[in-house]
């Protein structure tokens, strides 16, 4: 996953890229097969975010579902279920992305991503796709 998302973001880690991006031109057909072909990734990357229950693994499945998502990517991250996934995991009340919320987030230095708690990550990635999609409403 990490070479997947390396390779279409260009391998500008901070940088968070649109999956289109460098596609331009490609015309209408070509760019809602990609859209189809990516959010088809993206499902079972949120399938593979419920069940898994390694803190590692978990991490890793967050940081490849950090695109820039536009207004015409709405629908397919409503389908995702991506929010529910966030908060609930896979619904069980020990699953650890359900034990992420409602614990305080120490501010503290962290030296590499690899660092991060599970909780920061977490909210960082619910906070940054909930921002990207509500801004485009607003």
């Amino acid at each position: 996953m990490s070479w997947f998302c390396g390779s279409l973001r260009g391998n500008k880690a901070p940088h968070v890229a649109h999956y289109l991006d460098d596609l331009k031109g490609c015309g209408n057909h070509l760019e809602e097969l990609a859209r189809e072909s990516f959010f088809s990734i993206l499902e079972g990357m949120v399938l593979k975010l419920k069940e898994s229950k390694d803190e590692d693994e978990i991490k890793v499945i967050l940081n490849s579902l950090k695109w820039k998502f536009l207004g015409r990517d709405h629908q397919s991250l409503y389908h995702l279920k991506l929010f529910n996934v966030l908060h609930e995991g896979n619904g069980t009340k020990d699953h650890k992305l359900k034990k992420s919320w409602g614990r305080p987030l120490k501010q503290e230095i962290v030296s590499s991503e690899k660092d991060k708690k599970l909780t920061k990550e977490v909210v960082d990635l619910f906070e940054q796709v909930f921002l990207l999609t509500v801004g485009r409403i607003i």
